[in-house]
């Protein structure tokens, strides 16, 4: 795959929804919510990419697995 993130990158993108989470929790706590809604909006790119590119992974070894590439399917949410 030629855009594939590397496993640093992922790493990188974790951590940051896992620090983003941790500032939804605080806001939560605190009952503030514009910063809870901000903290939200912002963990939708990061999760997308992550999906993306967990997703193209396992595709991606199915289809090397797999002699018959025609029944590959698009994955999804497991």
């Amino acid at each position: 795959m030629p855009h594939e993130l590397s496993d640093e990158v992922l790493l990188e993108l974790a951590d940051e929804l896992r620090r983003l989470a941790g500032e939804l929790t605080r806001g939560l706590r605190q009952h503030r919510v514009l910063p809870c809604l901000s903290s939200l909006t912002a963990m939708f790119p990061a999760q997308r990419m992550l999906t993306d590119a967990l997703t193209a992974r396992v595709v991606g070894a199915g289809r090397a697995a797999t002699p018959d590439n025609s029944r590959a399917t698009d994955v999804g949410y497991i």
